[in-house]
């Protein structure tokens, strides 16, 4: 579930599937997963990530497609499942999404 500020802004996006204006608009899908700002050496919760992207694809005036995150730190351990990462990809080789926010 997410917080309720990340669901105003999905809501919003939302209201762009309907809207004429938006009938061109590149769809992209966000993805988030449990990250390490190199920066600060703290973890990126998954959470704050999807609102970053949430914001970025209303910023360029796109659609949104899907939601995808991995929760774990799967992407430190060689052979791990991402199934937020292989849908993306699915999406994007089928051209269900135009790009990707990550």
């Amino acid at each position: 579930m997410l917080p309720p500020q990340v669901n105003d802004l999905v809501d919003t996006l939302r209201a762009r599937d309907d809207d004429p204006a938006f009938g061109d608009a590149p769809v992209l899908d966000v993805y988030g997963r449990i990250s390490i700002n190199p920066e600060t050496g703290e973890t990126e919760k998954v959470d704050r990530q999807i609102e970053d992207t949430l914001k970025e694809v209303l910023r360029r005036r796109a659609c949104l497609g899907e939601i995808l995150r991995d929760d774990g730190k799967s992407a430190w351990k060689a052979g791990a499942k991402r199934p937020g990462w292989e849908r993306l990809l699915t999406r994007l080789e089928t051209r269900k999404a135009t790009g990707v926010v990550a």
